[in-house]
């Protein structure tokens, strides 16, 4: 059993040993179909107004109240009483959505958290 591909008729002429618009081939045969598929694009280009993305910080025992503080005050532009309210939600839930936004503009934040030894990932919203 192989994979069955179809074809444009009007490329026949790079088929032209093919008699029909339906044939198996092989795995890793190239049988030179362009399938509109641009592989060189970055995930970071799939970012757009409807495409929102969550900054998670999460909680750990190492990192003191005052340096997460200090980071997402610095990092994330929060005023200190935001920065302060987002540590405690951390530390209590064990991580939190400090910021929403779209991936270009939460990544450099993410790295810069990294940067200082404070774990954070980036979540696709579900929203």
């Amino acid at each position: 059993m192989g994979l069955y591909v179809a074809f444009d008729p009007k490329l026949a002429d790079r088929f032209n040993h093919m008699d029909t618009h339906f044939r198996e081939i092989s795995p890793g045969v190239d049988i030179g179909v362009d399938i509109g598929v641009d592989t060189d694009v970055d995930i970071d280009q799939r970012d757009d107004a409807s495409n929102r993305w969550n900054l998670v910080v999460w909680n750990d025992d190492v990192n003191t109240f005052d340096w997460v503080i200090q980071a997402l005050v610095e990092i994330c532009h929060h005023s200190n009483e935001q920065a302060m309210q987002c540590a405690l939600l951390i530390h209590t839930k064990g991580r939190y959505e400090v910021k929403t936004g779209s991936r270009s503009q939460l990544k450099p934040m993410c790295e810069g958290i990294l940067d200082r030894s404070i774990q954070a990932t980036l979540e696709e919203s579900a929203s």
